[in-house]
């Protein structure tokens, strides 16, 4: 080995050190800003809101097959999301609180057949994490 290849291959380590930080720091960025609030009703998906706005939005949600007066009402801020009124007996969807990404399950109410969960852009829309909670 020559005096000089000491250096090429310090030179060539930091340069790989380097292109793997900024591909991570990259990707990293990609998934932050890919988070749906994806919304069930029935059990079909009826709603994905994009949870990139600084803008706080709310939507309400009616079963589709169920009795007129039944609403859900979500609050959608950036990186959550959350049922901020319900006219359900038991009131667990709105107890739930805030759902992020970090958040080990979805808000859910059982009398309207109504879910909130967070997805990123590469789930798929049919797919349903509550088989992993669920046993």
């Amino acid at each position: 080995m020559k005096p000089g290849d000491k250096y090429l291959w310090g030179f060539l380590l930091v340069l790989a050190g380097s292109a793997f930080w900024i591909a991570s720091t990259f990707k990293l960025q990609e998934t932050e800003h890919a988070l749906f609030a994806q919304v069930r009703t029935g059990g079909a998906v009826v709603c994905r809101v994009r949870l990139d706005s600084d803008a706080p939005e709310e939507r309400r949600f009616v079963p589709p097959d169920g009795p007129a007066e039944a609403f859900n009402v979500v609050r959608f801020e950036k990186g959550r999301a959350r049922v901020v009124n319900a006219n359900c007996p038991d009131q667990l969807c709105v107890r739930r609180g805030w759902i992020s990404r970090d958040a080990s399950s979805p808000a859910i109410c059982l009398p309207h057949r109504f879910s909130l969960e967070i997805v990123s852009q590469t789930e798929k829309i049919g797919a349903h994490s509550d088989d992993a909670i669920s046993y």
